[in-house]
């Protein structure tokens, strides 16, 4: 609600921005003119220009206060679509992360990595142990990361936001997770990986993030996922 008859993009994937005028929306919105009196409805995440020009329905007080609530006369239950199931589509659709790293004076330093899941609550990648961001994680394992598709144009994208902490993996957890990673590599078109590839005098070395804290939105407005989502296989 208010429909998602215009949009021309998957909600979960892509933010749908319609620019239609309020005359032709008028039309749009006459058939749930006629469900008012439903218990029950559920938002849109689509950016309505006329109503909004900022904002996806799920996240405007202005279209919910005065289009669904007004003009519309919906007063019952009002719902959002499942913010989980679009987080782990973005996830599932790209590979590489933006990874967020500090020194131990807390100076910030980004870099891009390849990403293995392990479902939706880790994140493996390869790193040489002397790179600035293996450095910084020696010193201050908290991170941050970002997962977002590029290539969508301006203004409609859609990005999961992380936070939790990151190591070098060694041990009974370096076995299981070089077995990951290799998997996935795999299924993507690269090589297999071994432990003789990230360890003894191999330049590479196997890292994992645990993430504590998941969002989902555009620039500085975030929905937070639910501890479902970090659970997922």
């Amino acid at each position: 609600m208010p429909g998602h008859g215009r949009a021309v993009v998957d909600s979960h994937l892509e933010l749908p921005v319609v620019k239609a005028d309020d005359a032709a929306l008028e039309e749009d919105i006459r058939p749930f003119r006629t469900l008012a009196s439903a218990p029950m409805g559920m938002t849109c995440h689509v950016v309505f220009k006329t109503w909004d020009p900022e904002l996806p329905v799920t996240l405007s007080p202005t279209v919910i206060r005065e289009i669904i609530r007004g003009r519309i006369g919906f007063d019952g239950l009002l719902m959002t679509d499942d913010i989980d199931v679009a987080a782990r589509r973005i996830v599932d659709a790209n590979r590489y992360v933006t990874l967020g790293t500090a020194d131990a004076s807390g100076r910030p330093w980004v870099s891009p990595v390849w990403y293995a899941k392990e479902g939706y609550g880790a994140f493996l990648w390869v790193s040489r142990p002397g790179s600035r961001h293996s450095l910084n994680l020696g010193e201050r394992p908290e991170i941050s990361a970002v997962i977002f598709d590029s290539t969508v144009p301006i203004g409609t994208g859609v990005a999961v936001y992380m936070a939790g902490s990151a190591k070098e993996l060694v041990g009974t957890e370096l076995e299981d997770g070089i077995e990951v990673f290799s998997q996935v590599s795999l299924a993507a078109g690269g090589s297999a990986w071994s432990l003789g590839d990230v360890t003894g005098s191999a330049e590479l070395r196997l890292y994992r993030a645990e993430i504590s804290e998941c969002f989902l939105g555009e620039s500085d407005r975030r929905q937070p996922v639910s501890d479902r989502y970090l659970t997922a296989p």
